[in-house]
C-alpha cells in the first residue's frame, strides 16, 4: 500500500476509534468487549502517544514500514475500512435501475413496460437505453414513472366518484 493511502486510512481510523476508559483498550465498539463499560472517543492525545509508541508524534515522521504497523494495529484493535466507493455506486445504481424496471413492469404489464420506459428514455432524455444513463438521469425516469402512477390512480379515482 503507498504511503499517502496507509497515512489516510490510519487518520480515518484514528476518528473513528474509541477508548475503553476502565481497561485502557483502543476499540471500534460503543461498549467494552471485555468490562463492558462504555467507549470514549479517542482523544488527539492518546493518538499522539499510539503513534509515538512507534517512534514518531505525527505520521509523517513514520517510515512506512512503521506505518504499516500503526495500519495494522488499528485492524487489530476492529478497524473495517470502508468499501471502493465505486463498489458501492454501481451496486446503488443496479438498484435503481432494478426499481425502476419493477415499477414499470408494474404499471404498463409485462409486454409493454419496455417499450414505454425505453420510450420515453429516448424521448425525454436523449440515451438509447436505460442502462446508458447516469444517476440523475435514472432518477428522471424513474421520477415520471412514479407522476405517471399518480396521474393514472388520479384519473381512476375521478372516474369513479
Amino acid at each position: 500500500m503507498e504511503r499517502k493511502e496507509l497515512m489516510k486510512l490510519i487518520h480515518i481510523a484514528a476518528s473513528r476509534a474509541r477508548l475503553c476508559p476502565d481497561c485502557g483498550k483502543v476499540l471500534f465498539l460503543k461498549e467494552c468487549r471485555d468490562c463492558g463499560a462504555s467507549t470514549v472517543p479517542l482523544s488527539e492525545e492518546r493518538y499522539r502517544r499510539i503513534l509515538e509508541s512507534f517512534g514518531a508524534s505525527s505520521c509523517r515522521f513514520l517510515p512506512e514500514p512503521d506505518l504499516e504497523k500503526v495500519y495494522r494495529f488499528f485492524l487489530r484493535a476492529g478497524f473495517v475500512p470502508r468499501e471502493d466507493p465505486e463498489k458501492g455506486h454501481a451496486a446503488a445504481r443496479r438498484r435503481t435501475i432494478a426499481i425502476t424496471v419493477k415499477e414499470a413492469k408494474a404499471l404498463f404489464g409485462e409486454k409493454l413496460w419496455e417499450q414505454r420506459l425505453m420510450g420515453f428514455v429516448r424521448k425525454a432524455i436523449g440515451k438509447p437505453t436505460l442502462w446508458e444513463c447516469d444517476d440523475k438521469e435514472l432518477r428522471k425516469a424513474l421520477g415520471w414513472l412514479r407522476r405517471y402512477r399518480k396521474y393514472l390512480e388520479k384519473r381512476e379515482e375521478e372516474r369513479k366518484g
